[in-house]
């Protein structure tokens, strides 16, 4: 395996009563059904969701993931950041790295593949999938926002 592309994959729950669990695992689901997945890796990153719905992701993928949960309410940018770092820590450096929040589901099982050539095609270490209404990758050709850089 070659670390192509890390795919943070982004929940949150910390205002609400229920998480949208059954929906995150059907969304990671469709991330590890890409053609090029052999050469990703995953991490679930999220803040202050009730720890039963990060065990039922956990019991759900076991080992086919990583994951990096924190109870404390920090910006998206702490809890991102930390899970790249720690996945590089374990892993080594990745060509791309690649934001995803809850919500996006692929469609097509090469869309991992299409993203990982603009973004490496573009020179964007670190990119988020953009979206404006339904919120399917297919629905839109502009799609790549970058980001921060990493904190190593």
């Amino acid at each position: 395996m070659s670390n192509k592309i890390l795919v943070i994959y982004n929940t949150c729950a910390l205002y609400e009563k229920e998480a949208k669990v059954e929906a995150w695992i059907d969304q990671l689901k469709s991330i590890l059904t890409q053609d090029i997945i052999n050469d990703c890796k995953v991490v679930h990153s999220d803040c202050g969701t009730h720890p039963k719905y990060r065990t039922r992701i956990k019991e759900y993928f076991e080992n086919d993931i990583s994951y990096y949960h924190t109870p404390e309410a920090l910006p998206i940018q702490a809890t991102c950041n930390h899970a790249t770092k720690k996945m590089v820590e374990a892993y080594g450096e990745f060509e791309t790295y690649l934001y995803l929040g809850a919500g996006i589901t692929f469609a097509h099982n090469a869309q991992l593949e299409v993203a990982y050539k603009i973004l490496t095609a573009n020179s964007n270490k670190l990119s988020k999938l953009d979206f404006q209404g339904p919120q399917n990758f297919h629905q839109r050709k502009n799609f790549t926002r970058p980001l921060t850089s990493i904190i190593t």
